[in-house]
């Protein structure tokens, strides 16, 4: 294997650098010439400028020719391309955690130098995960070098996601600064959290600037002081082309003269401003800081379509807040509060909520309605744009409940609600509530619930609430039972059923137990994710020895739903391991696999069994297998990730031949291959506002059509 020398020479010089490197880095770097060592791959012309033409013609990267060997030379370095945004558009990602010492320093190295390459010379490289796996071990020079200064060069990224750099002060102002320039940029995602308050300056750089295109600022954890609020939400009410903004409530501590906070005034005179997610991850209550931001977007000239919380503690004065604007009854398609917690107060006398509802303006709808639920019934009556609610009932008893649902089901529009706070022994009263006012298709609880046969009865006439389920025989001890609550779920009521766990210790692993997982599993047909893992270490090579594999994980694939299977805490035996190797390579249903022996060594069996015939599997998308013995190479590692990202461009094009028609060959292949699976029926939900019935219909009649 020969070494290609690659020498990369700066266009610009060392007093050009966005910030002051330290003592001593200078003498890394060696001026701007950095003479860089890659070992080639056979075959793999990394220095080959982009091939992408975007004239109509549909000409893509050469790179897309050895995609799968692309993304095994930079498994070693902790990235991946992957083809998720459009047909002929890359993302490098990081895709797993790096090494250590001489082997760390050596993989970053090579990281930063393909980065460099990619960024400067592949204008199909859309999207970036900028993060540790291109700074470990970095010194300013070469920081500079092969990472800010091409990335200030690039000017066809579009998305990019930060963060990783909490112990890496020295480089963080030149990564910052380059932010700056990103003039393309269209969605940027902070990630880390903190006071980073070095990254306000260029962010209102960016956001000042008229040239810039950037639509969607995430940057939920990033706490404010006062004076970089105030200079932030100056930059945010200068620009004109932010749509979707996350922030942390600290950017409500810069304060006008009045009291008010200059971020409400903001958002409450923003009329392009779609979407908005506040977060809150201070143990402290903060019920005044949510009110008054539905405060201010009662305003007249406030847009808002998508508003979410998250994390707050909420009171019955926020639920007023709420409903007042629910009921405005426009623009609000979405709320989203199911993360925040609610604080339980004493019940309020009825003159108390006379005097509430006088004072916010709202209807009385009935004499005996309890001042926690005649908020939101009176909102729900007048509302008629909502189309998902995701909130937490803890704050309403089961006396609410009725009324609750009654009002819920007045919105004509609503088309998904989510619920969570829901107690496993209110499940059924819930559940007959639903069924009772007609919401069945439209409400899901979302929390797992520990089954057994007495509730699974108590649910049968309302089986649809279970979405979410979980057998353990740490809490149910007995395989008798076990078994019948899986038999019970063999009825077709359990319609719903999307997640079912399996805890299970040795002596639960026998025969019978196969034979009623298999009969659930078959007929349970709307099942997306199945968990096995044991309790204790079971061997289950010990059960049917090591020629045969066990029946149990034999049922788990009679599935013809699962999307996701995670099998962990077992010793299997090799028998068990070629059986998983082969059932998950040859399973044209399952599109994420993930799995953990007890014994590190099986693990490294199982990666060497999948490697082998990998490539003959175009429907896996995602593969977890933890980390093996001493023995373990990445070679296999490496040829499983090259697999999954051309499983990947399988979804992302056929779902764009679905949705938007794109009648390419390479689309029209991509179809075929991955029409029946429910990657490709999850991504053009996500590119539409269809439901999974909705998009299946849509996925179904392309194929058709071919």
């Amino acid at each position: 294997m020969l070494l290609k020398l690659v020498r990369q020479r700066s266009a610009r010089t060392a007093d050009a650098s966005p910030a002051s490197p330290p003592e001593n880095a200078g003498a890394s770097a060696a001026g701007n010439d950095m003479d860089v060592d890659v070992e080639e791959q056979p075959g793999l012309p990394i220095t080959r400028p982009c091939t992408a033409k975007y004239d109509g013609s549909d000409e893509l990267c050469h790179v897309f020719q050895e995609l799968s060997s692309w993304n095994r030379y930079l498994w070693y370095v902790g990235l991946q391309l992957r083809e998720l945004t459009a047909p002929g558009e890359l993302s490098l990602v990081q895709v797993r955690d790096q090494g250590c010492g001489h082997e760390q320093e050596e993989r970053s190295r090579k990281g930063r130098l393909l980065f460099r390459l990619l960024i400067t010379q592949h204008h199909c490289v859309v999207s970036l995960d900028l993060c540790e796996a291109i700074i470990e071990d970095c010194s300013f020079g070469q920081f500079h070098h092969l990472v800010a200064e091409p990335f200030q060069r690039n000017s066809t990224l579009q998305k990019l996601s930060l963060g990783g750099f909490r112990d890496y002060d020295f480089i963080r102002p030149a990564l910052f600064a380059a932010i700056a320039t990103k003039t393309d940029l269209q969605e940027f995602d902070f990630v880390d959290r903190g006071e980073f308050l070095g990254l306000i300056n260029p962010l209102r750089v960016l956001l000042e600037n008229s040239e810039a295109n950037i639509s969607k600022l995430s940057i939920p954890g990033l706490h404010f002081d006062v004076e970089h609020a105030k200079r932030l939400v100056a930059s945010l009410g200068r620009n004109g082309t932010i749509l979707e903004l996350s922030v942390h409530v600290s950017i409500l501590c810069s304060l006008f003269p009045s009291g008010t906070a200059r971020f409400l005034v903001y958002v409450g005179n923003c009329e392009r401003l779609q979407a908005l997610t506040v977060t809150d991850d201070r143990d402290v209550v903060a019920t005044v800081e949510v009110r008054s931001i539905v405060e201010a977007l009662l305003l007249p000239r406030s847009n808002i379509l998508r508003l979410k919380f998250l994390g707050f503690l909420l009171d019955e004065d926020c639920a007023h807040q709420f409903s007042r604007l629910l009921a405005r009854n426009g623009p609000l398609e979405s709320l989203d509060i199911i993360e925040c917690r609610w604080i339980r107060v004493a019940p309020l006398s009825p003159y108390s909520i006379i005097a509430r509802e006088v004072e916010h303006g709202l209807g009385l709808v009935g004499p005996h309605i309890s001042g926690r639920v005649r908020p939101w019934v009176d909102a729900f009556i007048q509302n008629t744009t909502l189309k998902f609610l995701a909130l937490d009932l803890f704050h309403l008893t089961v006396v609410d409940f009725g009324i609750f649902f009654q009002g819920l089901a007045s919105v004509q529009s609503l088309r998904t609600v989510l619920l969570g706070g829901v107690a496993g022994k209110d499940l059924p009263h819930v559940g007959q509530i639903i069924r009772d006012t007609g919401m069945c298709q439209r409400v899901s609880v979302d929390a797992e619930y520990l089954v057994y046969p007495a509730l699974l009865y108590a649910l049968e006439d309302c089986p649809q609430v279970l979405r979410h389920a979980s057998v353990n025989s740490s809490r149910e001890p007995s395989p008798v039972v076990c078994r019948e609550t899986l038999l019970n779920m063999t009825t077709p009521r359990w319609c719903q059923l999307t997640t079912l766990r399996l805890f299970l210790s040795q002596e639960f692993f026998d025969d019978a137990l196969a034979g009623a997982l298999d009969q659930c599993l078959r007929e349970v047909t709307s099942l997306k994710e199945l968990e096995l893992a044991g309790c204790e270490e079971p061997d289950l090579s010990r059960l049917t020895g090591e020629e045969s594999p066990n029946p149990v994980l034999r049922a788990l694939f009679r599935s013809p739903s699962m999307r996701t299977l995670n099998v962990s805490r077992f010793r299997f035996g090799l028998a068990n391991l070629r059986f998983l190797a082969e059932a998950v390579l040859t399973d044209r249903k399952l599109c994420e696999f993930l799995f953990s022996s007890c014994d590190p060594a099986e693990n490294t069996k199982l990666l060497q069994f999948l490697a082998e015939d990998f490539a003959q599997n175009d429907t896996m998308i995602d593969l977890r297998v933890s980390k093996g013995g001493e023995v373990e190479t990445q070679e296999e590692r490496a040829v499983i990730q090259g697999v999954l990202g051309r499983n990947v461009a399988f979804v992302t094009c056929a779902a764009h031949f679905v949705v938007y028609g794109e009648r390419s060959v390479r689309c029209e292949d991509s179809l075929v291959r991955v029409h029946h699976t429910s990657a490709l029926t999850s991504k053009v939900q996500e590119m539409t506002t269809a439901d999974e019935a909705e998009a299946r219909d849509m996925i179904r009649s392309m194929f058709h059509t071919m």
